[in-house]
Parts: structure tokens; C-alpha cells; sequence
């Protein structure tokens, strides 16, 4: 009896000690690289760092709390200055919170002059353990993708908004329940994830997480948009028709300590013509796989494709941290099958050394996604939402080099990187073919490149930030023998403002 009752004493001992957060999610990326350098450095402890965005109480209590950050340093000053705009403020009232960001980028890129500018209004209330958040960003970006938002809106123009991010959240201290929209990222920090990344527009979808200091675990599930598309394992000329299309997602994070995390994700995307919702496919216990394999007798239910994920995140060394992620897409376990189809596999990961030099950080980054990760023999069990991929954005890729980023100065931090990358040419729209072929499939683009930022925050209401690229490519656009050369620059200004209403009487 004393064995069965151990973990459950010990699931509950550190639920008691995880504290409450009902702060929004954080999503100011100009602080990203600050916030990776701070984990990185061993400067601050995020119980579960495989999991983006952190809320604005998660990151605030990690720099508040630590004994390692410098109170002169002005980073971890600025950004803590910034994320106590989002904070909660227990009043009979609750918070009201009302704020604006705007983007301006001037970019002269690949022989052309070009411009975007983008801007947000959101608002969210917090009361007790509830917090509703909306956010509404229009895009000049918006305008020339007829994938998502189609021809023109109903005053017969062509729409450049969209309600980016939109939900409500119940919070508790071992608990919450959401449903909205949300870009998450699960995997690396500040890179993008194999199985769930903000890649795509975000989408609506019902979750909750079940978390302590140990353990977190995470469901979500949703109807995504129906898909005009074919089967081919069905005719070898494609038969097009519609189909409905549901995704889930479970993940289980341990946090064996602070200086080794462990996660395990499982996705699947399934459909048809007259497809409803698979209750195994919503179980959250369910193991995806298994019942995949085991669950497919039905007319529609074999049409799912399911996916795997490990992340590792380990500290062997107090300034020296390794992120690793493994995909499987599909993958064949005997030697017959591995000589004759293709893996559908992916692998990111990066190595991390902090202050080397004072106050920086160089990171060796290294990433291949095989020729058809993502696709399907039937095209709408590809893994896309609006023609963008729900995990890397590429397949057919391979991507390595190093990054230099210091933040010694006040107001300025800079980024340097160096790069190698080659890819196939894209088409996640299209079915798996299952013929061997080398990596990558066709005409491979190669392109190496050479790149530095320098970012200027001088407060938490403006920062800049001027990119100059260098890039040399080989069968540019997939033509072969076709070489380029390319300078880029870019120069972006931002300015982001918050009001607080009903905040406590001080």
C-alpha cells in the first residue's frame, strides 16, 4: 500500500508548492533572444522550458526569484519592467487591460525594394482565476495570401485582419481549461517546433493542462479547415472532393531537475468525406499510435496520420545546455522496408554555450526534415492548416551553422549568424510519393549565408532593429546551374503601448 501511495504523495506535495499564475501568455518577441539567454546562462529556471509561449507570472517569477541575476543588469531590469505591464492586480474589480503594438520594416531584399507594416489592438480582463484576452492584428502581409483569407471581404476589398489571438482561460494552481486561438510552440526555445509550431495562422481549439514542478500535461483538440483534395492509394489520376478534417495533440513534460527536461508529444490529423469526431482519437489517455493501429476498421477511421515527438533539454555543464527534438512522421522498423520507402522523419537541435565571452552566448544549431514529413497518400491527412505546416515549415531541409548573440551593452544587443542550408522544392500540398530518392528530391537550392542584427530597446514603449544579410545561392529556384548573389537589409521600428484599468489603489 505504501508503494501505491508514494507517487501519488509526491504528485500532490508538488502541486502544492506551484504557485497560481493567471497572467497572460507572453508574446513579445523582441525579448526572446534576453529570455533564452537568461535560461541558457543558468540565470533563471523555467520549469518547463519546451513549451512556448511562457506566461508574463512565469518568466517575472523565474528573473524575481533567482539569486543568479544581476539587479544593475539592464536587460533583465528592462525586461522585467516590461513583463509587470502584464501582470495580474488582485482588486474587487479585476484588471482591464488595453495596449497596442505597431511594426514598420523597410526591407531591400533579393534585388527588390519592399515594405510591410503590421499592427495589433488587443484587450483582456483577469478576475480571480478567469482571464479573457483578444487581439486583432492587420497586415499589409495579409493582402497578397488568398491560401487563408480568400479573394475580398464583404466591402469588396481584399482583408488584411484577422483576430490573431483570442481566448479564455481558467486558471488554478495545478489546472487549467482553455479554449481560443493561440500560436503555441512545442519543442526548442526560440526555434520552431517539429510537431506544433506557430508556423500556420493560429486556430481554435479546446485544451487544459494538468502541471506541477514534476509533471505537465497537455490535450488539445479541434476541427480544422475542410480540405479540397484526393486519395491516391484510391486511383492513380486524382479524384478531388471534400473532406472534414479534425486534429489532436496529448504531451506529457517531466522535469527530472533543472538541468534535464524530458517530453513526449503525439499528434494526430484524420478525416474524410463524412468524417465526425473518433472518441479514441479524443481520449486524452489514449496513446495515438496504438489506437491508430488497433481502431481502423471503420470506413473513415484508417484515414489518420499520426506523429511522434521526443525533446530533451540537459545542462551537463553549468554554462553549457543541449536541445534536442526527434520527429516521426512515419518511419519502417524492418531492413526489407527501409531499403525500399522513404523515412518521413525530422531532427532539430541545437548545443548553447553562455558566457564564454561576458554576458553572450554562441550556439551550433543543426536541423533535417526528410524528402515527404508532412505529406499523405490521401491530401487531406497532410500535416497543414491553409497550405502551412502545423511543424517545421519545410520539408526536404537540412540547416546547420553557428550564432553569436552578446548582450554586454545597455539599450543594444546584437546577433550574428553563419549558415549552410539546402531544400527541396516545396509542396506540402501534394501526396506522399513512396519512391526512394536522394536527399533532397530534385534540384536541391543551396544557400550559404552570413548575417547580424543589432536591436535598440531604449525602454519597454519602442525598440529598432537593422538586419543586414549576405547570401550566395546555387540552383536558385530550383533551376540548376542557376546562381545568385543577394545583399539584404532590413530596418524595422516598433512601438508597443499597455493601459491598465481598475488597477489597485496604491
Amino acid at each position: 500500500m505504501k508503494n501505491i501511495l508514494t507517487p501519488v504523495v509526491i504528485f500532490f506535495l508538488a502541486t502544492a508548492v506551484y504557485s497560481q499564475d493567471n497572467s497572460p501568455y507572453y508574446l513579445d518577441n523582441t525579448y526572446n533572444k534576453v529570455i533564452e539567454y537568461l535560461i541558457n546562462s543558468g540565470k533563471i529556471d523555467i520549469t518547463h522550458p519546451l513549451n512556448q509561449p511562457f506566461t508574463a507570472g512565469q518568466v517575472y517569477k523565474a528573473i524575481d526569484i533567482s539569486k543568479n541575476v544581476d539587479n544593475d543588469d539592464y536587460w533583465s531590469s528592462v525586461l522585467k519592467k516590461d513583463l509587470k505591464r502584464y501582470l495580474p492586480d488582485e482588486t474587487p474589480k479585476g484588471r482591464l487591460l488595453l495596449g497596442a503594438t505597431g511594426n514598420g520594416s523597410l526591407k531591400q531584399q533579393e534585388d527588390e525594394f519592399d515594405y510591410s507594416i503590421d499592427g495589433t489592438f488587443y484587450g483582456s480582463y483577469n478576475y480571480k482565476n478567469i482571464l479573457v484576452w483578444y487581439g486583432y492584428t492587420a497586415s499589409s502581409d495579409y493582402l497578397d495570401d488568398t491560401l487563408y483569407f480568400g479573394t475580398t471581404g464583404k466591402l469588396q476589398n481584399k482583408v488584411y485582419g484577422r483576430a490573431s489571438t483570442s481566448y479564455m482561460k481558467y486558471n488554478s494552481k495545478y489546472f487549467n481549461v482553455f479554449y481560443g486561438r493561440l500560436s503555441r510552440n512545442f519543442g526548442l526555445t526560440n526555434s520552431v517546433s517539429l510537431i506544433r509550431s506557430p508556423n500556420p495562422y493560429s486556430y481554435d481549439n479546446f485544451s487544459f493542462s494538468l502541471f506541477n514542478k514534476i509533471l505537465k500535461y497537455s490535450f488539445s483538440t479541434t476541427r480544422l479547415e475542410d480540405k479540397y483534395g484526393y486519395d491516391i492509394r484510391e486511383d492513380s489520376i486524382p479524384q478531388y472532393d471534400w473532406y472534414k478534417r479534425y486534429i489532436s495533440f496529448h504531451r506529457l513534460e517531466i522535469s527530472f531537475s533543472k538541468n534535464f527536461k524530458f517530453a513526449f508529444s503525439e499528434s494526430i490529423l484524420y478525416g474524410g468525406k463524412d468524417q465526425a469526431p473518433v472518441p479514441a482519437y479524443i481520449n486524452p489517455v489514449n496513446i495515438l499510435f496504438l489506437a491508430k493501429m488497433n481502431d481502423r476498421k471503420g470506413l473513415e477511421e484508417g484515414n489518420a496520420n499520426a506523429l511522434s515527438a521526443i525533446e530533451i533539454y540537459a545542462r551537463p555543464f553549468r554554462k553549457m545546455s543541449v536541445y534536442a527534438q526527434f520527429l516521426i512522421d512515419d518511419m519502417d522498423f524492418t531492413k526489407e522496408l527501409r531499403s525500399k520507402y522513404p523515412d518521413r522523419i525530422g531532427f532539430t537541435s541545437n548545443i548553447a554555450f553562455a558566457d564564454i565571452i561576458p554576458l553572450s552566448q554562441i550556439k551550433l544549431f543543426y536541423t533535417r526534415i526528410s524528402n515527404w514529413t508532412y505529406n499523405s497518400f490521401y491530401t487531406y491527412g497532410n500535416y497543414t492548416f491553409y497550405g502551412k505546416s502545423i511543424g517545421f515549415p519545410k520539408n526536404g531541409f537540412e540547416n546547420y551553422g553557428i550564432e553569436v548573440d552578446v548582450f554586454k551593452l545597455s539599450k543594444v544587443y546584437f546577433s550574428a549568424i553563419l549558415q549552410y542550408q539546402r531544400e527541396r522544392e516545396q509542396d506540402l500540398e501534394t501526396h506522399y510519393d513512396y519512391t526512394k530518392t536522394d536527399f533532397p528530391v530534385g534540384i536541391s537550392q543551396n544557400m550559404f549565408g552570413a548575417s547580424i542584427d543589432i536591436n535598440y530597446i531604449p525602454s519597454v514603449f519602442i525598440s529598432s532593429s537593422l538586419g543586414i544579410e549576405y547570401l550566395s545561392v546555387s540552383n536558385y529556384l530550383h533551376i540548376q546551374d542557376n546562381s545568385r548573389s543577394f545583399f539584404n537589409v532590413r530596418l524595422t521600428l516598433r512601438a508597443n503601448g499597455v493601459f491598465s484599468i481598475f488597477t489597485k489603489n496604491k
